[in-house]
């Protein structure tokens, strides 16, 4: 849904099943959901809002971003850090975060 006004701009609101979905093959083994990005919602701002959902014992491969910087929200699960700076401290609820 997206609503337009004069003092604010626009808000959106996503549904469950809003966004471009892509299955990122090994060592992720799981599906990406691109829901929110700078020209989806005509932003100034040069951002992106998605999910990831991983099989077990997988995960996302190292990269990097040029222009923005990236948290996860790890809505259930545990696991290793980016770049093995974290170890175990990624655990349900916890927000990682890298600068660019």
């Amino acid at each position: 849904m997206t609503v337009e006004t004069e003092q604010t701009g626009t808000a959106r609101v996503a549904g469950p099943d809003d966004g471009e979905s892509y299955w990122q093959p090994v060592p992720a083994n799981g599906f990406v959901r691109n829901i929110f990005n700078q020209q989806s919602t005509a932003s100034k701002s040069d951002f992106s809002f998605g999910t990831q959902t991983l099989a077990p014992r997988s995960f996302i491969r190292e990269h990097t971003h040029a222009h923005q910087e990236e948290m996860i929200y790890v809505v259930e699960g545990r696991g290793g850090g980016i770049r093995d700076l974290f170890n175990d401290a990624v655990i349900t609820s916890s927000i990682p975060m890298t600068t660019r």
